[in-house]
């Protein structure tokens, strides 16, 4: 049960921010497409040895730049994906294929 799984993800995204601009405070509010590659190598008798999709999704952004100086800047921000991956045609015969959930979510 120590098998070895390597995992790659590539993700694409492309969208678009608002960012209008009070003074030194700065908020942002964005959305956008996030197309990610996701590919899993698994050292296992009992898994399919190597398998590579495509899913496609969306990602949500919000936060804020304070400006200090014209120089430096503090950037506070949220950010969350919603991506899920679909392996049901790729099953081989081998395993019972699932959807990997690849969402998450950063702060900052």
């Amino acid at each position: 049960m120590n098998d070895k799984a390597d995992l790659w993800m590539v993700p694409l995204i492309a969208g678009l921010q608002l960012s209008p601009k009070f003074g030194r405070f700065q908020p942002f509010l964005g959305a956008g497409v996030d197309g990610t590659y996701l590919h899993v190598t698994v050292d296992s008798p009992y898994m399919i040895p190597s398998e590579g999709k495509w899913g496609l999704g969306s990602i949500y952004t919000a936060g804020a730049l304070i400006h200090l100086t014209n120089s430096f800047f503090i950037d506070i921000f949220g950010t969350y994906s919603l991506i899920k991956v679909y392996f049901h045609d790729t099953d081989h015969g081998k395993v019972v294929p699932q959807a990997a959930n690849i969402s998450g979510y950063s702060v900052g």
